[in-house]
């Protein structure tokens, strides 16, 4: 009897740590990140960059790139001129 019941303990915790495994949203720690979509930069308004994102300027722009070397955290801002972010699988493809 105790060898079904670790057995089925056992069990029970693989099936859990399974399960649990999977696809991964695309969360960050400052919240969901769209997948697909551009957004029109603000003069002065800083933005959260994740990997695989991406800055298509209009001409002359001037960006400045701020990056947190122990959070992991980059952000962009639009000093002038104008430009575009393509966020998520958007900017891949």
């Amino acid at each position: 009897m105790k060898y079904v019941t670790k057995l089925t303990l056992a069990f029970s915790a693989l099936l859990a740590l399974v399960s649990g495994c999977g696809e991964s949203s695309n969360k960050t720690v400052f919240g969901n990140t769209p997948k697909n979509e551009t957004t029109a930069m603000l003069l002065n308004t800083p933005y959260i960059v994740n990997q695989g994102d991406k800055i298509i300027p209009d001409g002359l722009t001037e960006i400045v790139v701020n990056h947190v070397l122990d959070v992991n955290t980059k952000s962009v801002t639009l000093l002038s001129g104008s430009a575009a972010l393509l966020r998520g699988t958007y900017a891949v493809q």
